[in-house]
């Protein structure tokens, strides 16, 4: 399929009145590699926001280092308790004797730096020597690390984000055929996970283009629900017609043939 024909579907998914011509005109497999298009191009269009939602963290960063008592570019600071610098990713500093990573993805101590070059795993560290030479936290250690981390981070986002999806999509084919068994309305099971499928775009459009900048969850979620219940209704009601349809001309067939019999 062409990339442009591959960009109007992606539309067309996030309008839930078009869900009836998507179901008729894509099998299960051509849903779900469209699907796999549209988590792509919203993967890339995460990616490139990344680079503005580091320079929107800049300023939250500049106010947490006020909660130091001290702080020098050698790594003489001093703070009565471990400070979280940012929460996304999470940097911490802390003092106390054999300080570890933990969660943290950045850990500043007395003794240097120490970072999980992979986000989720892995530890490295450099003295402050090492990073004073480097012009330390005020561009140069700064870059190193953001060098490190931001691949990571947005690699391992999207991963996970993927995972979830998958087992989201999952979920709310079931939650469809409940729907529609609720309101009696006709739905195959293949129906219910095309429609869970074109719905999912919309919360990931919603998710994956914020995610830089704010966590989201109950947002994307909502809006994913109400796309699914759109979807149901009117995928539901076409197959429940479709059905009447095929039960009155097979009656009307039966009866006919009820009468030529007694003739």
């Amino acid at each position: 399929m062409a990339i442009k024909q591959r960009l109007v579907l992606f539309l067309k998914t996030l309008n839930p009145d078009k869900y009836p011509d998507l179901c008729e005109q894509l099998s299960l497999p051509a849903a779900f590699g469209q699907f796999l298009f549209s988590f792509f191009l919203l993967f890339v269009l995460m990616a490139v926001l990344f680079i503005p939602g580091m320079l929107v963290q800049a300023p939250k960063l500049q106010q947490a280092v006020g909660s130091f008592d001290e702080l020098s570019l050698g790594g003489n600071f001093s703070a009565s308790a471990p400070v979280t610098l940012l929460a996304k990713p999470l940097i911490v500093a802390d003092l106390r004797e054999n300080a570890s990573l933990g969660k943290a993805v950045v850990l500043l101590t007395k003794e240097g730096v120490s970072w999980k070059p992979w986000y989720f795993f892995g530890n490295e560290s450099r003295p402050w020597s090492e990073l004073t030479d480097a012009k330390a936290f005020s561009g140069g250690a700064y870059l190193f690390l953001g060098l490190f981390l931001l691949p990571a981070l947005v690699f391992w986002a999207g991963a996970f984000l993927l995972i979830q999806y998958l087992f989201l999509i999952f979920l709310f084919s079931l939650l469809a055929l409940l729907i529609a068994r609720l309101f009696r309305l006709h739905l195959a099971y293949a129906d219910s996970l095309r429609i869970s499928l074109f719905s999912s775009v919309a919360m990931m459009f919603v998710e994956m283009a914020l995610f830089p900048f704010y966590l989201l969850f109950w947002l994307p979620f909502l809006l994913y629900l109400v796309s699914l219940v759109i979807g149901v209704a009117l995928v539901g009601e076409r197959d429940l017609k479709h059905e009447k349809g095929k039960r009155g001309k097979h009656d009307k067939n039966a009866r006919g043939s009820h009468l030529e019999i007694w003739e």
